[in-house]
Order: C-alpha cells, then sequence, then structure tokens
C-alpha cells in the first residue's frame, strides 16, 4: 500500500490503540505484521525530524527574536513537508471483512 510520511506516522500512533478482541489469530498475525512495517517507518521519520531540526536550530535559539523564530520555522516547514508528502510502500496483507468488523465493533474507530 502507498501511504505518505505523514501517513505512516498517523497510522502508526493509531495502530498502537486498537485492540483485537475476538479476531481471528492470523488477522491479529497480519496487524502485528503491518504495526512492525509502520514502527520501522515511523522510526525513520521520527529520526529525520530530529536530524533535520537539529541541523538547523542555531546554539542561540532561546535568544531569537520571534521574526527570527517564524523564519526558522518556515525553513524547518520548507524541508519537511515535502519529505511528509513522499510516498512509502508499506506490504501488508488485507484481512478479512468479519475480522475487520470484529476490528471495528471492539475500537473506539469514531475518532
Amino acid at each position: 500500500m502507498e501511504l505518505t510520511n505523514f501517513e505512516v506516522k498517523q497510522l502508526n500512533v493509531f495502530t498502537d490503540t486498537l485492540l483485537v478482541k475476538g479476531m481471528s489469530t492470523e488477522a491479529k498475525i497480519k496487524l502485528v505484521e503491518l504495526k512492525m512495517h509502520l514502527r520501522n517507518s515511523a522510526n525513520d521519520i521520527t529520526e529525520f525530524e530530529k536530524t533535520t531540526a537539529d541541523s538547523i536550530r542555531p546554539a542561540n535559539v532561546e535568544s531569537l527574536s520571534d521574526e527570527d523564530k517564524e523564519k526558522l520555522d518556515k525553513e524547518y516547514s520548507d524541508i519537511i513537508v515535502p519529505y511528509y508528502n513522499k510516498v512509502n510502500n508499506i506490504d501488508f496483507e488485507l484481512m478479512s471483512k468479519e475480522d475487520f468488523g470484529k476490528l471495528v465493533d471492539c475500537n473506539d474507530i469514531e475518532k
């Protein structure tokens, strides 16, 4: 499945909260495999965010004017937004409709 880095990051957080009650063992395994792929990609994304922030943060960041802080935020955004929009391929197998229904039923998916 093709997901942007931003979608991977959000889906990784979302899948951390899922309950798997009532699902088949096969579906649980598929969900765990998806989570492993998401976590690996999300860790890469987090590392890129940190490296990017560290690379543009001046030593005197606390003493910057509000205008300079806005420029710094824009510089960060100019780097990170294209990275968030980059497509990431995540390999996973779909679960059955029955298992997906059970996943939806035992979780508050309305958020």
